[in-house]
């Protein structure tokens, strides 16, 4: 069985109270708890925090794992904690802020990278409006050649109508 100390929450809507509890980690926040180790407050000033020194060692001797936000009240209380479990977690912590950071890098060099495709797209589309505001001062060349060919080409054949008029003359001065 997995055995977490965590808190459970008690007291009316906006004031809430805090048990500390062992509790199997498979049941519900307010399920059944194996033990009741103390109370936290919030609401008092400054916040009260009473637990059974010994339960609560007993407990992580035999093997319960403390919950992220016990062992924040813990630490902020300057409370005795396995270092087994501190130790973890602190690994935790610098793991998050070590994933918020790349996160953050991947972040800027995505928007750099944004920044710069859109740029390259912004240079494109004025090269493109300078090309079609330019005046057009070049004119196509034309070979003159091949025009003047194919003119003495259709003058050296004649054509299909000249040619059946031609034959009907013929035929008329026979």
């Amino acid at each position: 069985m997995s055995v977490k100390v965590r808190l459970q929450r008690r007291g009316k809507k906006g004031s809430a109270i805090y048990r500390l509890v062992a509790a199997d980690s498979r049941k519900p926040r307010s399920g059944v708890v194996l033990e009741i180790l103390g109370q936290y407050d919030p609401n008092q000033e400054p916040a009260l925090l009473n637990y059974k020194q010994d339960r609560l060692l007993h407990w992580f001797s035999n093997g319960a794992i403390a919950t992220d936000p016990v062992l924040r009240l813990f630490l902020d209380k300057k409370a005795v904690l396995p270092e087994k479990q501190l130790a973890a977690y602190k690994r935790r912590i610098e793991h998050k802020k070590n994933l918020i950071l790349l996160k953050k890098k991947a972040d800027e060099k995505a928007k750099k990278a944004a920044d710069a495709e859109a740029k390259k797209e912004a240079d494109a589309a004025a090269a493109k409006d300078e090309a079609a505001e330019a005046p057009k001062t070049e004119t196509s060349e034309v070979n003159t050649s091949d025009m003047v060919e194919t003119k003495k080409s259709e003058a050296s054949e004649p054509k299909k109508s000249e040619a059946k008029v031609a034959k009907s003359d013929e035929d008329v001065a026979k």
